[in-house]
């Protein structure tokens, strides 16, 4: 019976034993409960464990009991009344018989340092809940992220507003912040620390009032307090000082030593500017609000008006020596000259003309050209000592005197176009160069092949010889192509021919020696060349008229040096010259061999007759040397004999002396080889001999 889920049976009262009645019955779990829904509608509920008997007619099913676990909650919905209840866990919950499971609500767990809003769907009403708690929603109630509760320092400060009222307050830290029910939170805001030289300007937001807060301080903000930047305090010195425009547009100076704190409607323009201290020699222009421009000069200290601006900075005078003038321009364009010493100042609409300059001094060596910007004229100025133009003349050009030597002429231009000619040993050997004249001068080549690469710009003709180098290319009969370095001596004979006939002498000299060369020595083969080179070239070159025409002379040519233009060629030809110059070099060595041998010869002639007489004079020296000693013998020997003749005969003195004559020599031939690095062997004869005698020192 216990595994059937529904049973009939017919059951008779004990009240009324002769009647009977059907009825069913189940068995329900300890997690179970029946719903039952009678033929009328009425609903019902029993919970497990046990045994439940209802009527056959009844509608029935069986659900499970709520299990709901720690942290979650239940909404559920009853339908007679459509009401929601939510039951949280941990706990085991049985329905009602017309209650029904809606959804799963999850509880979210506060810490003690959170809050979270908390907003009724229905009501559309919103709270804060502050932890720590694990809150359990209404069946209407939405759960927003938890979020710490604001944790403040002593710097910082949050605005609350109360949701029900609108009501503001500021909260302070240092402290956590737990919101009230219908609080709302701004950010956390940091209170503005002002050190001694800030302030802030604070606006009410509710009033409009403002007003500055100087530091030093940490200030707390109202609720409805705005607070600006922090902004410097303007701490003036002495040459310092600011403008400053209130609300209304009307401007004011503030000058230092001073500490200015503008209002909270005044604006400062321009930040702190300084006084224009103006020494003695610089001065401002100063321009007031009329257009109106005066000068300001120095020694002072300059502090314009508010309506009043410094135009173009600080200026310096013009400080003229006693050699200096400047050129200046007024309003109304009329030109005039300041002169040195002194010092000038412009005035507001004056213009210096291209700044300060220096006088010419006139002198034996120097003029000035000077054109009249009136007139036109050019005028050359020679009247010694300083000059200084006027305000309409204008200085061209400083002119230094031509001065030629003996030697030296020049050629000028005049404004008609007739050229002068001027020589150094005439009357006008110095000069000054006349107005609208112009000196000629011409561009002669000075590169090795005179090609006109390079040019020098001539225009003072020296008519001394000089001498001038060429390099040009020529081919012989048998075809060989030389490059051939030749040196002209050449003049300079009439410079006015010069001029007139061209416009490049050394080129058009050396262009023309050129082609008389050419066409010389290709009448000639290469070792003819060779032998009488400079002939050949002399032959070609001097004595052309030529030259002559063009005012120049061509006095000698000389080959410096020459080659062949192809290498196989050259190295021929270096081998023929090499062996010339071997032939050559070979013949000066045997005459200097030779020379050396006779020199050697009559040097040893020279040492043996020098040998002999040193000989001569040796064998005299001996001899007189002998003389001596044999002198000096005799006397001792004489005054042995007398002595020893008192006691021995004359034969036994002389055996005596001989004896000791022979051991002093024997000694002193012993002392010389001890000297030396001699070894010695002695008999003992002998060196009984030498024992027998003194040794002396």
């Amino acid at each position: 019976i216990l595994k059937l889920q529904f049973l009939y049976l017919i059951v008779r009262p004990h009240s009324e034993p002769n009647q009977t009645m059907a009825c069913c019955f189940t068995c329900l779990g300890d997690e179970e409960q029946l719903v039952m829904e009678s033929c009328t509608g009425e609903f019902s509920v029993e919970n497990g464990p046990g045994c439940k008997c209802f009527a056959p007619w009844t509608s029935t099913h069986k659900r499970s009991v709520l299990l709901i676990p720690a942290g979650t909650a239940i909404a559920i919905l009853d339908k007679s009344t459509a009401t929601e209840r939510v039951v949280a866990g941990p706990c085991r919950e049985w329905m009602g018989e017309r209650e029904e499971q809606t959804k799963v609500i999850d509880c979210p767990q506060l810490a003690q340092s959170q809050y979270m809003v908390v907003r009724d769907q229905s009501t559309g009403k919103t709270e804060n809940v502050v932890g720590p708690m694990v809150y359990v929603p209404g069946p209407h109630e939405s759960c927003g992220t938890p979020e710490q509760c604001p944790q403040l320092t002593h710097e910082e400060y949050i605005v609350v507003t109360d949701s029900r009222t609108g009501t503001m307050k500021t909260v302070m830290g240092p402290q956590i912040y737990a919101p009230g029910k219908y609080d709302q939170v701004s950010g956390v805001k940091k209170c503005s620390a002002l050190s001694q030289q800030e302030y802030i300007i604070v606006t009410d937001t509710n009033s409009g009032e403002m007003r500055n807060v100087v530091g030093p301080t940490l200030y707390q903000p109202g609720p409805y307090d705005s607070v600006s930047n922090k902004q410097s305090v303007y701490n003036l010195s002495r040459n310092e000082y600011i403008y400053i425009q209130d609300g209304e547009g009307c401007l004011k100076m503030v000058r230092g030593e001073a500490r200015v704190i503008p209002e909270p409607l005044e604006t400062v323009l321009g930040g702190v500017r300084k006084a224009v201290n103006l020494s003695k020699n610089e001065y401002i222009y100063v321009q007031d609000e009329e257009g109106r421009i005066r000068v300001v000069r120095g020694e002072a200290l300059v502090i314009p008006s508010p309506l009043e601006q410094v135009i173009g900075g600080v200026r310096t005078a013009l400080n003229l020596a006693k050699n200096e003038y400047v050129r200046i321009k007024d309003e109304e364009g009329v030109m005039r000259v300041e002169r040195g010493e002194g010092r000038i100042i412009p005035g507001p609409y004056d213009e210096v003309i291209d700044g300060v300059h220096s006088a010419v001094n006139i002198d034996h060596h120097t003029a000035v050209l000077v054109r009249n910007e009136d007139t036109g004229s050019l005028i050359l100025h020679t009247e010694h000592g300083l000059f200084f133009p006027t305000a309409y003349q204008q200085i061209v050009r400083t002119e230094k005197k031509i001065i030629l030597e003996q030697y030296q002429s020049m050629v000028y231009k005049d404004k008609t176009g007739k050229f002068h000619y001027v020589r150094g040993d005439g009357d006008m050997r110095d000069f000054f160069l006349p107005p609208f004249c112009e000196v000629v001068s011409q561009e002669w080549s000075t590169d090795l092949r005179k090609e006109h690469t390079s040019v020098e710009k001539v225009w003072k003709f020296d008519r001394r010889p000089s001498y001038m180098n060429y390099e040009f290319n020529c081919r012989t009969m048998d075809n060989v192509e030389l490059i051939v370095d030749v040196s002209f001596f050449w003049g300079i004979i009439d410079v006015q021919l010069l001029v007139e006939k061209t416009a490049d002498a050394p080129g058009d000299t050396c262009t023309h020696a050129r082609s008389s060369i050419i066409q010389q020595v290709s009448k000639i083969q290469l070792m003819d060349f060779l032998e009488n080179f400079n002939s050949i070239i002399r032959e070609a070159c001097v004595g052309d008229e030529f030259y002559r025409e063009r005012g120049v002379d061509l006095i000698s040519v000389e080959v410096l040096k020459f080659q062949c233009a192809s290498g196989e060629t050259d190295m021929i030809l270096q081998d023929i010259i090499k062996e010339t110059a071997d032939r050559l070099k070979k013949k000066e060595r045997q005459k200097g061999e030779n020379d050396v041998a006779l020199s050697r010869l009559g040097g040893e002639i020279e040492e043996e007759r020098m040998k002999k007489e040193l000989i001569e004079l040796q064998k005299s020296h001996l001899v007189t040397g002998a003389r001596i000693e044999g002198d000096a013998e005799a006397s001792q020997l004489t005054a042995f004999l007398e002595r020893a003749t008192k006691e021995l005969s004359r034969e036994q003195a002389m055996t005596m002396y001989m004896a000791l004559h022979n051991s002093k020599t024997q000694i002193e031939s012993v002392r010389a080889l001890s000297q030396g690095a001699t070894q010695m062997y002695l008999t003992p004869n002998d060196v009984t001999k030498i024992s027998m005698q003194p040794l002396s020192k």
